[in-house]
């Protein structure tokens, strides 16, 4: 055997075993994951069983100007990004191009915030988010326990695709503070999407616990409009609804989840019962323009088949 054989024997062992080592390391990290995910939720399921939530709800003849979200509110729902914050995103977490993305939370509580966390969210709005992880992970590393912190880089990984890093940070969040909502919300959001079956399980067990949850059925809505399954959708957004009526994206959604099963008349109901609402003073991300858009073309069509 020459001497340049036994080199390159001699490097093919050493690379499969650089490959094995790292496969092996790789499997240990997905096991711990998975895991500490078993754990959360089983955690998870105990918090919501021995707490009772009582979520507010508001009557649709009430008025909610008074609830709109200012600067000091505790949670900044995301809405919608212009065209060119949308160019800057690596991914996008929506199921289709007109079904609303219900699915992600950004908490924020701003109304003394640190200057590092403040900027961080700026930037983040203005769609820079390289720039507002890097003031997050700042943020994070003077204060290992500022919730703001962690939540808003785990927000700039989902909202860039990096499922797995968004999830683990998720993890740690919910295993000191299962209460978290928005966190909770968005953790499923991740596992509905990169493991929408395992993800029902998980839902159906948490509602079992927490019936009066909103998201929970949200989110179960979500999948089964991925999966295609318009009727089941409508279902469990119809719940979500009931459980959250403050939430006019579920109906909106499940407005559109009737017309994808031909049924105009039941999605006609339900436009204009939202921009009843909004003209009452509810506050959404649904655009009336959209509203009227699609209801002017369910009309139109019920006009030309009628005559």
């Amino acid at each position: 055997m020459t001497h340049s054989t036994l080199r390159i024997l001699l490097l093919s062992t050493c690379l499969s075993m650089s490959i094995s080592t790292f496969i092996n390391a790789e499997d240990k990290e997905n096991d711990k994951t998975n895991n500490l995910q078993e754990k959360v939720i089983n955690d998870l399921v105990e918090h919501y069983q021995e707490k009772d939530l009582n979520l507010d709800r508001i009557e649709l003849k009430r008025s909610v100007r008074d609830r709109e979200i200012k600067p000091g509110s505790k949670h900044v729902k995301l809405t919608k990004p212009s065209k060119k914050q949308q160019q800057n995103k690596d991914n996008s977490l929506t199921a289709s191009s007109d079904i609303l993305d219900m699915s992600v939370d950004l908490f924020h509580n701003i109304e003394h915030p640190k200057d590092l966390i403040s900027k961080a969210f700026t930037a983040y709005t203005q769609g820079h988010y390289e720039a507002a992880f890097a003031l997050y992970q700042k943020a994070h590393n003077q204060d290992k326990k500022n919730i703001d912190a962690q939540f808003g880089m785990a927000v700039v990984h989902q909202i860039l695709g990096h499922m797995d890093d968004a999830k683990q940070i998720y993890l740690q969040i919910l295993k000191k503070h299962p209460e978290n909502k928005y966190v909770l919300n968005n953790f499923l959001n991740i596992i509905s999407i990169t493991d929408p079956d395992e993800a029902l399980v998980t839902l159906s067990k948490l509602e079992e616990a927490e019936p009066n949850l909103a998201i929970l059925p949200a989110q179960m809505a979500a999948i089964y409009h991925r999966k295609k399954d318009y009727k089941q959708a409508i279902i469990y957004y119809k719940k979500a609804a009931r459980l959250d009526s403050q939430r006019i994206e579920y109906v909106y959604n499940m407005a559109i989840m009737f017309e994808k099963i031909n049924q105009p008349s039941d999605a006609m109901i339900l436009y204009n019962r939202i921009l009843q609402a909004i003209n009452a003073g509810y506050k959404t991300t649904v655009q009336v323009s959209d509203v009227t858009h699609r209801l002017k073309k369910l009309t139109d069509k019920e006009a030309y088949n009628g005559v």
